[in-house]
């Protein structure tokens, strides 16, 4: 095995692609690359390992590895695998083609080339790259922890599952249930935003905007759009317009008073509100305005594969329209994820049941979601305490935070003391800070959202905005809040991804 240099702006790497099955099953067929970053531990003595798992399905280990400084600097050496089908590690997508975007043309030069062999791009043929590789890496008595983000979690289980008590912890962060991340997106987007207009309603400065039910407000304020309100945001297409914005901006913390302002500005809709919406909605949700789509998974054609087999359990796509049908913010996410599966060319694969479980293990496992995650809703997660009941199992509800939760100061400084100490009673004490929630906003956040001296207002002096800008340091805006948590999400920002 040769490590090779591989840095990262500010993230000193090493590189490596191992040679695993193609079918684990079958180890003396086919083989495929797999490939392996690792920042070495920038203090001794080293205290192990730490895997990093990204979300996706679809993204590669580069989009997780900008968290591995956070643990080089306790002692530990962090690694970050690309998954079977993405990145550098056997990619599905056709040569001359964005692998980010989906040509029916390559699915077929796809199904041509891997035939069958399809079904090993799933999670368990990662899950076994995983688990195998760690074996392979690990020195002796060396302790190993893997942490996992949004579909990484998903991907951590099914390792737990495969490989029982191998690893000394294990750190699950944005939450997806044992039986597959929902499809029902827009459901989750919309239970967010009655927690958030639930929230507006206990605030009296949001109720003065809003007014004493937020919630009835913004069904009018769809009534309206649906009528021909506010057309000059998007023509016929306002309403939607509306739940495309409010679901790139529900379910973060920092987000939550532009959310709400959104509803507030699309009820007014002057000139200078519709301005504002659309610097905003070019930001979130630029398809919208007829924009290019960025920043999508390195593999669709993965992500696909994985989403299609493994993701509809016990869902319909009949039962996803329907239910869309039903919400009052609802952008639509699933109708795509409906079509796909209707008209999915490949084979669909099957994953056992006893693999679709919370793993039964004693592992210690620290469980870490926020109460506003819009991507693996907190209702999805029914049961997972009781699974992982363990005296070292914790299962941690960070208040007001979303898909990002667990790389916040006050959860990740639980997650540190975690890999320090597995075994011993973490201390919470620092969520109760984050109970309360800002709904008014501040200047500095209306100019990076909609271009705006006020959140809410038009027209206001800046010595009347609603809020004190922050200082920034060395005359630079302030660091975009979003940067750590689209790290943690492993997925886009502008369509959910897990």
């Amino acid at each position: 095995m040769t490590w090779s240099a591989c840095s990262l702006p500010g993230i000193p790497l090493v590189c490596t692609t191992l040679d695993v099955p193609l079918d684990w099953s079958r180890p003396e067929g086919a083989r495929i690359p797999y490939f392996i970053r690792k920042s070495k531990a920038a203090k001794s003595p080293k205290l192990g390992q730490i895997w990093l798992l990204v979300g996706g399905p679809g993204h590669s280990g580069e989009d997780i590895i900008g968290v591995a400084p956070y643990f080089t600097s306790m002692g530990f050496d962090v690694y970050a695998p690309d998954y079977r089908g993405t990145g550098r590690s056997a990619p599905l997508g056709c040569e001359g083609q964005d692998a980010s975007s989906v040509s029916k043309r390559c699915l077929t030069d796809l199904a041509q080339i891997w035939g069958d062999d399809l079904a090993s791009f799933s999670t368990t043929g990662a899950a076994l790259d995983l688990g195998n590789t760690i074996e392979r890496l690990r020195e002796p008595d060396e302790k190993v922890f893997v942490f996992g983000t949004s579909y990484g979690t998903f991907l951590a289980n099914r390792y737990m599952n495969l490989f029982p008590e191998r690893a000394d912890g294990v750190i699950l962060g944005g939450i997806c249930p044992a039986t597959g991340c929902s499809v029902r997106v827009d459901r989750s987007i919309d239970l967010v935003a009655q927690e958030t207009f639930a929230a507006c309603s206990a605030d009296a400065f949001c109720r003065s905007k809003l007014g004493d039910d937020p919630w009835q407000t913004l069904e009018t304020i769809y009534s309206k759009l649906r009528r021909g309100h506010c057309s000059e945001l998007a023509g016929e297409w306002s309403d939607a317009a509306l739940s495309a914005i409010l679901g790139g901006t529900l379910g973060e913390r920092s987000l939550a008073p532009v959310a709400l302002a959104t509803a507030y500005r699309a009820d007014r809709c002057d000139p200078e509100d519709v301005v504002a919406l659309k610097a905003l909605g070019r930001q979130v949700a630029p398809w919208i305005f007829g924009l290019t789509k960025a920043n999508q998974p390195y593999s669709e054609y993965l992500y696909l594969n994985i989403v299609m087999s493994e993701f509809f359990d016990g869902i319909t796509p009949n039962d996803l329209r329907d239910e869309i049908d039903r919400l009052t913010v609802a952008p639509g996410y699933g109708l795509g994820y409906a079509d796909e599966r209707e008209s999915w060319p490949w084979p669909l694969y099957e994953t056992p049941s006893e693999l679709k479980r919370w793993a039964p293990v004693s592992t210690p496992v620290l469980m870490v979601n926020g109460t506003l995650d819009s991507a693996t809703p907190i209702a999805d997660l029914a049961g997972i305490a009781d699974a992982f009941s363990g005296p070292a199992q914790t299962f941690v509800r960070v208040p007001n935070e979303g898909h990002g939760a667990v790389l916040e100061s006050c959860p990740l400084g639980i997650v540190k003391a975690f890999v320090r100490d597995p075994s011993a009673e973490p201390n919470l004490s620092c969520l109760f800070s984050l109970q309360t929630l800002d709904l008014r906003g501040s200047s500095n956040l209306a100019r990076q959202t909609f271009g705006s001296r006020d959140l809410w207002e038009n027209s206001v002096p800046a010595a009347m905005s609603s809020a004190p800008a922050e200082p920034a340091e060395s005359g630079e805006e302030p660091t975009d809040p979003g940067l750590l948590r689209a790290i943690a999400k492993g997925q886009s920002a502008i369509q959910p991804r897990w």
